[in-house]
């Protein structure tokens, strides 16, 4: 697919911004020569803005540009507790803005999206997919998102590798589709130059790997060393979780390991193949993930140095690089 065909299209319209995805997804529409408008409840600097929340109803605020083409739904509840109704409702608010503009919607969605997901969340992505496939928009189903700037679920990973003794290994299941952030931005600009039919799309490694391997390939970059492993069976797990269901009774951290177990295999190769993408190894996307914040602390602490003469503190720096995160160019350039 050649990259001119993407770079002709009109503006580029990204709620959630400001997030993990977001950010990344930003610096790429633009060096693939768009102009984009972010829609986030906290400004980016150097781009166009309007405020958005995900909860708003107010119609006024989704009026968009008419030289918008396509909108890009990031923003989404991550919590296990999420609403469907309420997911469903903020996309079905998008269509009817991007209707009388002739705009599409790219909805990025998740492979734990299912009408019998065990989370609130999987449950808000498969009533947001049905809205946007109703529109004709396209939905994206990304495994499980690594690399880049330690936020969401890959922060909460980063940050138990580093304190846990051991590693938990569910058998049987427990097996993820791991993506690069940077593979994801560069799969949604490429999205891009599809054409207007809906469709689903996944994105996420051809070849799935267990949870606590890719758990024990985050603690090796992060800590170079191999963390034993706790065998953990899966049967009495999903029994107390059916238990405690039909009790009413909500445990999050349950729903997110039964979720997990209960993921489905997904294959991805096809939609890769077809976008022309390969997803880097996830040894190399990792690798580039630690050295790239290391890069990043460095170059942050000899900035503030050379302005204020002093040794910044930690939290000053980690202010700093929430703001500004590390770049695909930074990423990839270390290397």
């Amino acid at each position: 697919m050649r990259a001119e065909a993407v770079v002709s299209r009109s503006r580029v319209a990204v709620t959630g911004a400001t997030g993990y995805i977001g950010r990344i997804l930003v610096d790429v529409l633009q060096d693939a020569g768009f102009s984009v408008l972010a829609l986030s409840r906290r400004p980016v600097p150097g781009i166009e803005w309007r405020y958005y929340d995900l909860g708003a109803t107010a119609t006024d605020m989704l009026a968009l540009p008419e030289d918008v083409g396509t909108l890009v739904h990031l923003a989404a509840e991550t919590g296990p507790d999420a609403d469907p109704e309420r997911e469903a409702t903020a996309v079905r608010m998008l269509t009817e803005a991007l209707t009388p503009i002739g705009a599409r919607l790219v909805l990025v969605s998740s492979q734990t999206a299912a009408p019998d997901a065990s989370t609130g969340y999987g449950h808000a992505k498969w009533a947001a997919e049905q809205v946007t496939l109703a529109a004709g928009g396209v939905a994206i189903r990304l495994g499980l998102v690594y690399g880049g700037t330690p936020r969401g679920l890959y922060g909460t990973l980063l940050g138990a590798v580093a304190r846990l003794p051991l590693l938990p290994a569910f058998r049987p299941g427990g097996w993820i589709h791991p993506v690069h952030v940077d593979d994801v931005a560069a799969a949604i600009l490429m999205t891009l130059a599809l054409d207007r039919r809906a469709r689903v799309l996944s994105f996420g490694d051809p070849a799935r790997i267990r949870f606590d391997e890719f758990l024990a390939e985050l603690a090796w970059a992060q800590r170079q060393r191999r963390l034993p492993r706790c065998l953990i069976p899966s049967a009495p797990l999903l029994l107390l979780y059916r238990v405690l269901l039909r009790l009413g009774w909500a445990v999050p951290v349950l729903a997110r390991v039964v979720s997990l177990l209960r993921l489905p295999p997904t294959d991805s190769a096809p939609d890769l193949q077809e976008l022309g993408l390969t997803l880097r190894p996830l040894a190399v996307g990792l690798r580039e993930g630690v050295a790239a914040r290391r890069l990043a602390v460095l170059e942050a602490r000899r900035l503030f140095m050379h302005v204020f003469d002093r040794t910044p503190p930690l939290s000053l720096i980690r202010r700093y690089l929430r703001l500004y995160p590390p770049t695909p160019a930074l990423r990839t350039r270390i290397l």
